[in-house]
């Protein structure tokens, strides 16, 4: 049968108060699909279960998270992750090498994948990384 440990180590580790506030405002923002959708005559569900679908997909991400020790992977690499986040700054300069996607062309197609990438959500991720990072360094 399967232990309990790690559901309560996922509680002990976890910002349970975060999780709810990120769901609550993921969920408003589901509503507000929906009503945007019907109100331009399509039916929304398809939207609302996509968006539905990238928040589970969250919700597994942060779940994982929890586990990893961050702290150990930001002392290590934290020269290469300030390096892919200065290449992924400069993929934001607009030099025509992305597709315009409703007035942005900041999209990066993804030759293996039927998906585009914005660099900017990208780079938030390892901002946040080094900046936490910095903000320790600062506390020793």
């Amino acid at each position: 049968m399967w232990s309990t440990g790690w559901i309560k180590d996922f509680f002990r580790k976890a910002d349970i108060v975060l999780l709810i506030l990120i769901l609550a405002a993921s969920l408003f923002g589901v509503a507000l699909i929906y009503s945007a959708t019907r109100y331009l005559g399509h039916s929304g569900t398809r939207y609302v279960i996509i968006q539905i679908a990238a928040i589970l997909l969250g919700v597994v991400a942060y779940f994982l998270m929890s586990f990893a020790d961050i702290e150990l992977f930001t002392e290590k690499t934290w020269k290469w992750m300030l390096g892919f986040n200065i290449v992924f700054i400069l993929l934001l300069i607009p030099f025509g090498a992305g597709g315009e996607t409703v007035g942005n062309n900041n999209w990066l197609p993804i030759p293996f994948l039927p998906i585009n990438v914005q660099p900017a959500e990208v780079a938030k991720v390892f901002f946040v990384l080094l900046l936490a990072y910095q903000c320790v360094k600062l506390q020793e």
